[in-house]
């Protein structure tokens, strides 16, 4: 979809409540449901790559000194719905390894013993930097407990890289030949209430990390879901750029012909400015922004 297609067919969708987010909550849900027309039949089936998932991850536990997970949650039924022809519906525990025994907190006190400029990252990003670091690679982080849940468009899961620190909010994950930004695709766009517990501050326990359902594409596939999800998602930037913008001179224009009508000397100035307001009222005070 190029640029003025996009624009034509959703900007009018953008501008509701919330219209920007709505949007990139649904280009999610379509790619992670295979609805972006990223198919080609020619691509090796996910079949084929949970086998070798399933051998490297064996390999990547041994080196790194962790414990497996001791049961499989693999079946046919984990994803709600059908799944695409030559996808598979698999466990999160089927194509990550789980780090979390090897987070290490840090309260701000021992932060600032260690300075330096490793990110130290919980559940929602970075939150400090320190001088050493515990992780390095490309990693998903995915929230334990405090993260965006109920609005998981904000970022529930986020990909890191480089060397860094990770406190115990956040599961770490590993993620063996499969996309990482899929993965948090994935994430931030499912429903969590089913995972998570707790009434003050939702929790999702490793025990229903687990088990968390990951539609899989063939890898071949999942690299074109990223890449247009990318392009999609770039172009919402643009469309919501333009709407702060358009929102900003409404704003400019406001303001500027209510100082006029209030500092006006002349009765026939007031009603000047009194006339435009009342002829635009209806698109000027249309957002907060302009009212407030």
């Amino acid at each position: 979809m190029n640029r003025d297609t996009f624009f034509e067919k959703f900007s009018l969708f953008a501008k509701g409540p919330s219209g920007i987010k709505n949007l990139r909550r649904l280009i999610l849900r379509l790619a992670v449901n295979g609805k972006l027309g990223t198919h080609n039949s020619s691509d090796k089936s996910a079949s084929q790559l949970t086998q070798e998932i399933s051998a490297k991850q064996k390999e990547l536990y041994q080196e790194l000194g962790l414990k497996p997970p001791k049961v499989s949650n693999k079946n046919k039924n984990l994803v709600q719905g059908a799944v695409p022809q030559n996808w598979e519906s698999v466990s999160l525990q089927d194509v990550v390894v789980i780090r979390d025994s090897q987070r290490i907190p840090l309260n701000s006190k021992e932060r600032r013993s260690r300075p330096g400029n490793y990110p130290y990252y919980g559940a929602n990003g970075q939150v400090d930097s320190i001088g050493e670091y515990i992780f390095e690679g490309e990693h998903i982080l995915l929230a334990e407990d405090g993260g965006f849940f109920s609005d998981p468009i904000r970022g529930v899961g986020f990909v890191v890289a480089g060397k860094f620190w990770v406190n115990n909010h956040a599961h770490v994950l590993l993620p063996v030949m499969v996309e990482p930004s899929y993965l948090t695709f994935v994430f931030n766009s499912m429903e969590w209430k089913p995972f998570i517990s707790g009434t003050t501050r939702a929790k999702l326990n490793q025990s229903k990390l687990r088990s968390v359902p990951i539609p899989l594409p063939p890898i071949e596939e999942q690299k074109r879901i990223v890449a247009k999800v990318d392009e999609l998602l770039a172009l919402c930037d643009e469309l919501e750029q333009q709407q702060e913008d358009h929102v900003s001179l409404k704003c400019k224009a406001v303001n500027s012909t209510l100082h006029h009508f209030v500092t006006a000397s002349e009765r026939g100035q007031r009603y000047t400015y009194q006339k435009t307001l009342s002829d635009n009222w209806s698109n000027w005070f249309d957002n907060v922004e302009c009212v407030n």
